[in-house]
């Protein structure tokens, strides 16, 4: 958990779903206390328990050399927010679809009534793990903007 820079929760599952060479596993987690801060009738909450991509890239100045992430990959989050009784969504974050020539990234929140949960989902993949010294700028914006992304909150207020 330490390791993913997940919080500690108080319930959790992994299933090992690897086959053939490919690494997958499914991790559910259940946490009780979620708002990362209150205002008043407001609570405000990191759309995802953990960052999705927490990593500085070294800066693009002057780049010479190749950049080389450890392996390509695939992030996959959803998450789910029980919203309390008496309590409505008050602002979700926008919806976000970023491509470069290497990666792509894409979020998704909406409320449904019927079940009274907030629903975030987000992807995060990294087609080839070489990044050509000449394309580097592009792919070190890319991800500085989903760590930006990351920093949004979901606002939900007391009815």
């Amino acid at each position: 958990m330490h390791y993913l820079g997940f919080k500690q929760p108080d319930e959790f599952t992994i299933k090992d779903n690897s086959k053939e060479g490919i690494h997958e596993v499914d991790l559910e987690m259940k946490i009780e206390k979620i708002p990362e801060f209150k205002a008043g009738t407001k609570m405000f909450i990191n759309p995802r328990l953990y960052k999705i991509f927490s990593e500085n890239l070294p800066k693009a100045q002057n780049r010479r050399l190749d950049y080389y992430f450890r392996y390509p990959f695939e992030i996959q989050d959803t998450t789910i927010f029980k919203v309390p009784e008496g309590y409505i969504p008050d602002a979700l974050p926008s919806v976000k679809d970023n491509k470069c020539d290497y990666a792509s990234y894409s979020t998704k929140y909406w409320f449904d009534e019927k079940e009274r949960a907030i629903y975030c989902t987000s992807k995060l993949v990294l087609q080839q793990n070489k990044i050509p010294a000449t394309k580097y700028s592009s792919v070190k914006t890319f991800f500085d903007k989903v760590l930006m992304d990351g920093n949004q909150k979901l606002v939900i207020k007391k009815n």
